[in-house]
């Protein structure tokens, strides 16, 4: 079942109501980049798949099953023994080119959904953006727009002084796994600064003060939040959640997702079971979320009605004066036409 698409979404009351009082903070994840960067999944496989090749070399027994080999690692390694395992074969140099390479190669593409957080940016209640992604592309598409100067804060990297034009905004992008920097970039992240592999992610995780929870659990607790491009099974987010839960100040962090790829596992189901198995599988979700102190959004059928939700979203977000001119404004163009 597909919205009819000149049906305006319901923005939840609470959200807006906290956005304006108390400020925004958006957190993302890797869906917000569309086709700009390989799902977290293909970008494993291919960084398995070049560590194959490079034991290949030294074994000629690796090239004969590679394959297999490599299904075999997908199915028995989590994400993180992937990494390590890629690190280890490339070396710590190879392993973080061959990441920038993939992060990277298809900058041009367009990502409706990366713009419309990039406009969502610009509005005065959004106070930072929390990035779970190694890349810049958001920072990019701020500074293509003109109106943002955003400046990424990562381990060692310290914001510079006077970057922003006489009354443009400045917006930090906090980068809590870390950031590999364009090729182009004039910025350059330290090479241990990212979290994938064991070591990476043991290390970052030893230290319980360590600005990376720290910053993300404050900006939870005094700030409302909405979750962006994130399938919320990090553990990581999860971890930040449950740390800044306070029920008694009820839901302030709400998590926008669609309902695309949640469908039952018989191909040949009837639309109308698929709709009613979503929804339901939705509400088990809604749950879960709700245990971490996350509310849920739907925000369509399908990943290509996210930007729309977001525009809707902006907007209703204009503080009261503005939004009143801009509906009267709309409202004079059709009584002209």
């Amino acid at each position: 079942m597909t919205k009819n698409k000149s049906e305006r979404p319901k923005i939840p009351d609470n959200l807006l109501r906290d956005a304006r009082n108390r400020g925004l903070v958006l957190f993302v994840g890797s869906g917000i980049n569309g086709n700009k960067v390989p799902t977290w999944s293909e970008l494993l496989g291919r960084l398995m798949r070049q560590a194959g090749k490079n034991a290949a070399v030294e074994d000629g027994r690796v090239r004969q099953k590679m394959d297999s080999l490599l299904a075999w690692c997908k199915n028995n390694f989590d994400s993180m023994a992937q990494a390590s395992l890629v690190k280890q074969i490339l070396g710590p140099q190879q392993y973080r080119l061959e990441l920038q390479k993939l992060l990277y190669e298809n900058s041009v593409t367009k990502s409706p959904l990366l713009d419309e957080i990039a406009r969502l940016c610009e509005s005065e209640y959004v106070r930072a953006v929390v990035t779970f992604n190694y890349d810049t592309h958001l920072e990019d598409e701020l500074r293509k727009n003109g109106r943002v100067t955003p400046f990424s804060i990562t381990n060692n990297y310290v914001q510079p002084a006077n970057i922003s034009k006489d009354g443009e905004k400045v917006l930090p992008v906090f980068h809590v796994h870390g950031l590999i920097s364009s090729p182009a970039s004039a910025l350059k992240a330290p090479k241990e600064d990212i979290v994938l592999d064991y070591e990476e992610y043991f290390e970052r995780d030893a230290d319980a003060l360590s600005w990376e929870t720290a910053t993300p659990i404050h900006l939870l607790r005094n700030h409302s939040s909405l979750w962006i491009g994130a399938s919320l099974k990090d553990w990581d987010m999860l971890r930040l959640l449950y740390a800044a839960k306070d029920e008694d100040r009820g839901i302030r962090s709400f998590c926008l997702q669609c309902l695309e790829g949640i469908s039952p596992k018989r191909a040949n189901a009837k639309l109308l079971d698929r709709v009613v198995w979503r929804t339901s599988a939705m509400r088990f979700r809604a749950t879960l979320f709700n245990a971490v102190g996350l509310g849920l959004v739907v925000g369509g059928s399908e990943y290509t009605d996210l930007p729309n939700w977001l525009r809707c979203f902006r907007e209703d977000l204009k503080p009261e004066k503005r939004r009143m001119s801009s509906h009267a404004n709309r409202h004079v163009k059709k009584i002209g036409n």
